[in-house]
């Protein structure tokens, strides 16, 4: 496996720190099964195991937290494809990376998470599912999976429907990217500390006398102050009122329309001239997804979320528009993707529901996910 997790331990003589550094430099730490696999088996070791108090996880590279998940392995799978039957290896990914993503969620111990640089798709689904989520000055965000013909996944379900008003919608339609601070203000992190001071963090770790959550919340929220007025400004700031407006869209014409309308209002405001562009060449399938995803999810607890996303996956993964977006953006990078439908007006209320209804498997794969973990009340 060539150390893609290197799994260290921290000592400390009031409890250990167990350690897990991404290390897949040459694809910024894309998540692939294996990597899954080993920080499952992991935390779940470190879970049962009194020696260790807490968890910390980040990237051993500058450029990237996580990139997202191993989406070239899916793709050579999604390529094998049998008469429409599902590829078994399809089907283990997702279930393995939600059911490690909520085992995060509902960690016993305290998890720390240290996000820095590129934190997008996947790899925001494990960041999310810490206790304590630092982001550094150079975190750049998105889950711009519209592009490729998914959807917003790993969770995002349920957090996209916690944010602000109309943030969750903008975010999952648009693939819009943004910053620490933007990430502190909508609750994407908790932190947002300077990557100087990781070693710092490391080192009160490695002498501190509690792992309580209080005692930690006061030393990252004291690094956050010293912090703050050196981190870029976030690009949301001051755009609330007009991301609000997304909540209310009743269809995606009336999203394309207010976008139109920002971009006229606000000429030289690059977060909605790149919002534009980014939702008028995404899948138009995946368009839809969003809309009923964050619709049907409002009343949904985190397991019942990723249940749901579950069986979306399995169909994305079935409907060629998953692999066709990986094609073009990713294979071949000709950014050309033939989507199946032109214009989000033509794809049909039957494919949209097909993705959630076409495997409403019994038993579902994630139906123990709190009998197993416990309950998640973030």
């Amino acid at each position: 496996m060539d150390n893609k997790v290197i799994v260290k331990v921290i000592a400390n003589e009031h409890g250990n720190i167990g350690h897990l550094q991404l290390n897949k430099p040459e694809a910024l730490n894309a998540l692939d099964l294996d990597m899954i696999k080993t920080m499952f088996t992991q935390l779940m070791a470190w879970r049962n195991d009194s020696r260790i108090g807490a968890v910390f996880i980040d990237s051993s590279i500058d450029k990237a937290f996580s990139a997202g998940g191993d989406i070239v392995s899916l793709y050579k799978a999604m390529d094998t494809n049998d008469e429409g039957k599902l590829p078994d290896f399809l089907a283990d990914f997702f279930t393995q990376e939600y059911r490690f993503d909520y085992c995060l969620h509902a960690y016993p111990k305290p998890v720390i998470c240290w996000g820095n640089g590129i934190i997008m798709g996947g790899g925001l689904g494990v960041f999310l599912g810490a206790s304590i989520k630092v982001m550094t000055e150079t975190a750049r965000v998105a889950m711009p999976e519209v592009s490729i013909g998914l959807f917003p996944d790993v969770g995002a379900s349920y957090f996209f429907n916690k944010m602000p008003k109309g943030v969750g919608t903008f975010l999952g339609l648009c693939a819009a990217n943004v910053n620490a601070l933007d990430c502190v203000e909508i609750g994407l992190a908790d932190y947002a500390i300077m990557n100087s001071k990781k070693e710092q963090v490391l080192q009160a770790l490695a002498s501190s006398k509690s792992f309580e959550q209080e005692y930690l919340q006061n030393l990252f929220a004291q690094l956050h102050a010293t912090s703050k007025t050196d981190m870029p400004q976030g690009k949301l700031h001051g755009l609330y009122n007009e991301l609000a407006r997304f909540d209310e869209c009743d269809n995606l014409g009336q999203v394309e329309t207010l976008l139109l309308a920002l971009n006229e209002q606000l000429p030289n405001n690059k977060v909605f001239k790149s919002a534009l562009s980014s939702f008028l060449a995404a899948s138009p399938i995946s368009l839809h997804l969003v809309v009923q995803q964050l619709a049907r999810a409002k009343h949904l607890n985190l397991a019942q979320c990723f249940e749901m996303e579950l069986s979306m996956a399995r169909r994305c993964c079935l409907g060629g528009e998953f692999k066709e977006g990986i094609r073009a953006l990713v294979i071949d990078k000709d950014k050309q993707a033939a989507w199946q439908f032109s214009h989000y007006l033509d794809v049909t209320s039957r494919v949209v529901e097909s993705h959630f209804t076409q495997f409403n498997l019994s038993p579902h794969p994630l139906a123990t996910l709190i009998q197993e973990f416990g309950d998640y009340h973030g």
